[in-house]
């Protein structure tokens, strides 16, 4: 809620983003669940990467920020 509340972005660009960070819940619940019930070693490497390469992708995001270029080059960030 704190989110909503201390943030710059328009409440309305917030709720249409909701539908992707719902989902990615869902599907991380989802597949948890399966991996409670059924733990299998294929599970586990799955997971184990998945976790391995989000952890990889926020690292790469912080370090290689592209949106310096992006302004530079004048590429609009918000869209046509």
């Amino acid at each position: 809620m704190e989110g909503l509340l201390y943030t710059t972005i328009p409440p309305l660009d917030q709720v249409k983003g909701l539908s992707e960070v719902v989902g990615q819940s869902l599907a991380f619940s989802i597949l948890l669940v399966a991996w409670y019930r059924r733990p299998h070693r294929a599970w586990g490497i799955v997971l184990y990467s998945l976790a391995a390469l989000v952890v990889l992708m926020s690292v790469a995001g912080c370090s290689f920020p592209l949106t310096g270029r992006l302004v530079r080059e004048g590429v609009r960030m918000d869209g046509p």
